[in-house]
């Protein structure tokens, strides 16, 4: 979750604004359609048969970020994304998401491999329990 909301919001930089208001979408997923507060409709780089092409697209817009989040992991229980959730490794759960059509850039998960890697992010895959801790943790 994190490294796609790295690469498609561009750290936060690039979260979908609605050009008439200026009024952020909270959209970190890069996700299309309406969400609970709208749509913005704005130009974006989409892959097709292995060209770069713009095109103007309405992606989902959202109260807060949060929302955004809880979206996204309704979004991934959809039955196209089944392996996503069934994979074991980040890397399998990657390409399961490319392979699945959740963006058209070929290299999305190579992409999202590369920022799990960078940033070391498969730290936060881990649970603890929240009993109690000898402190300090």
């Amino acid at each position: 979750m994190e490294a796609q909301a790295i690469l498609e919001s561009g750290w936060g930089k690039k979260v979908p604004v609605d050009p008439a208001t200026g009024t952020s979408s909270y959209n970190l997923f890069g996700i299309k359609g309406t969400g609970p507060a709208g749509s913005v409709t704005i130009e974006s780089k989409e892959v097709e048969n292995g060209k770069t092409v713009t095109r103007t697209s309405q992606f989902r817009a959202y109260e807060n970020y949060q929302q955004s989040m809880e979206d996204h992991t309704q979004f991934l229980r959809r039955p196209a994304y089944k392996n996503v959730l069934a994979a074991t490794t980040p890397a399998q759960a990657a390409q399961a998401l490319e392979e699945a059509g959740y963006a058209t850039d070929p290299a999305y998960a190579e992409k999202l491999t590369g920022l799990i890697q960078t940033y070391n992010l498969s730290q936060y895959d881990s649970f603890t329990s929240e009993g109690p801790q000898t402190f300090p943790p």
